[in-house]
């Protein structure tokens, strides 16, 4: 499976790197938190590509983040991640 993480530089912060993390479901589990990809950014772009291997069984949350130049980090969650044998 391909993930592409597009974004929009602002004029005062530009993004330094894009990291993927997974959780697993349920609750109290965010110390269980995997970080399964990162790319750095080359100045001038504005997207990652991720290629990422789908667990046989996998139900989780995906978390998009993406690091700046000047230290500050955007988050963005996608709840409730399934592959597509467990979906049907």
């Amino acid at each position: 499976m391909n993930v592409a993480v597009t974004f929009q530089d602002g004029r005062e912060h530009t993004v330094d790197q894009v990291v993927l993390f997974l959780y697993p479901t349920g609750t109290g589990v965010a110390e269980e938190r995997q970080q399964i990809g990162v790319r750095r950014i080359r100045d001038g772009r504005t997207f990652a590509l991720f290629r990422w291997e789908l667990p046989t069984s996998l139900y989780s949350h995906l978390e998009v983040q993406l690091e700046c130049k000047d230290g500050q980090t955007v988050s963005a969650s996608h709840w409730n991640v399934i592959d597509r044998d467990s979906a049907f």
